[in-house]
């Protein structure tokens, strides 16, 4: 495989789904050190990823960018992929529009869940991944999509988010909620179909 000079993403969806993959990007970065590091992700989504280190460029989601119909679209994100001229791209989610615009853009790798089996004829990297095994963090899950280039993924069990949050940020957040001048953690108690509850 050429040297790998840049990496996609593709998270495009809520925020708690972006924040579990934020140890995805870390250990990106560590396997392509020297790699530019991009993440597709909503509008909405995207402040989070301003404070990850990992994470060099964001690109906002194009079907919040070009309202089109299904084709007019593909067309639009396969011209954008190619002048990105990606080198791989993880798909943490499976994204059908995305999936079929990596492949028609012949980004060279392209890595997903091999379980997907409309979608996975289309990756050149098949990452057999169990979502609905309880007993792995699905931050765990996600990095496993890094299997076929590195056969001794470790320290899975103590994946971090990375954030680097500033003291200006943490003061604003206290001053929104009230909080006591004390240390907090916020928690979001829902969680979708596929994740482990509390």
């Amino acid at each position: 495989m050429k040297d790998i000079t840049h990496i996609a993403v593709l998270r495009n969806d809520v925020l708690g789904d972006v924040a579990l993959s934020c140890p995805l990007f870390t250990k990106i970065k560590q396997q392509w050190p020297h790699a530019t590091l991009t993440v597709i992700v909503q509008e909405v989504t995207a402040p989070l990823l301003t404070l990850h280190p990992a994470v060099d460029h964001i690109i906002t989601d194009y079907r919040q960018t070009h309202r089109a119909s299904f084709p007019i679209l593909l067309n639009t994100i396969v011209s954008a992929l190619k002048k990105q001229q990606f080198d791989m791209i993880f798909f943490p989610k499976m994204d059908a529009l995305y999936v079929w615009a990596a492949f028609l853009a012949k980004i060279p790798c392209r890595v997903g869940d091999k379980q997907q089996l409309l979608l996975n004829p289309l990756l050149t990297h098949k990452v057999p991944i169990i979502w609905h095994d309880f007993t792995r963090h699905e931050s765990e899950q996600q990095c496993q999509l890094l299997s076929p280039f590195n056969q001794n993924l470790t320290n899975l069990e103590n994946l971090d988010c990375e954030l680097i949050m500033t003291d200006q940020m943490k003061d604003a957040v206290k001053k929104k909620f009230a909080l006591p001048d004390k240390e907090f953690i916020l928690m979001h108690p829902g969680f979708g179909k596929g994740n482990r509850g509390w």
